[in-house]
């Protein structure tokens, strides 16, 4: 008879070693599931914005200038180097054509700066994404005459964005707690 409380124990502690290896299985995965959202989000974002820069030069009938490289500022921030004016209805027109077409519809700011004083000339926040209606802040301060300018774009829900395109794994990952507890 003291076999049996031995054996149960055994075979308990085999349970728990067996659930916690798939908990951390689990873990692994949704963290390499979420690293890979972001590295597709951020390479999205970056075909997007070269896409913007060369309908802009197209636009400028610019066809000698190189299509700049976008710089990843921060974790949520994306900066061009544009070195061109910016007549910013069009770039917003553009801007929002291009984020459709990529398929980012999640809310950002934009932000154009005057290249060689780096003062904001245009920006605004795309609360709901470009299927915002709102035009943007600063379109009554009158920017000098063809002055070069750079712009930045900022996901500031960017996580919060990729998470909720996880919803798969989050549903099977809440699934499996569940069935834990």
């Amino acid at each position: 008879m003291t076999k049996k409380p031995k054996t149960y124990r055994i075979i308990i502690i085999i349970a728990l070693v067996a659930l916690t290896g798939l908990l951390v299985v689990q873990v692994y995965w949704f963290v390499r599931a979420y690293n890979l959202q972001e590295k597709q989000f951020d390479e999205k974002v970056n075909l997007a914005l070269r896409d913007l820069t060369d309908q802009l030069l197209k636009i400028e009938a610019d066809s000698t200038s190189r299509i700049p490289s976008v710089t990843h500022l921060a974790a949520n921030s994306y900066y061009v180097d544009f070195n061109n004016y910016i007549h910013y209805p069009s770039f917003d027109s553009l801007l929002r054509t291009t984020f459709v077409s990529h398929h980012l519809l999640a809310p950002f700011e934009v932000t154009v700066y005057e290249d060689m004083s780096e003062l904001v000339t245009f920006g605004n926040f795309y609360k709901q994404g470009v299927l915002e209606a709102a035009e943007a802040t600063c379109l009554t301060r009158v920017p000098p005459k063809k002055t070069a300018m750079d712009f930045t774009i900022t996901f500031p829900d960017k996580q919060a964005n990729i998470i909720g395109a996880m919803g798969i794994w989050i549903f099977t990952a809440l699934t499996f707690l569940v069935i834990l507890i």
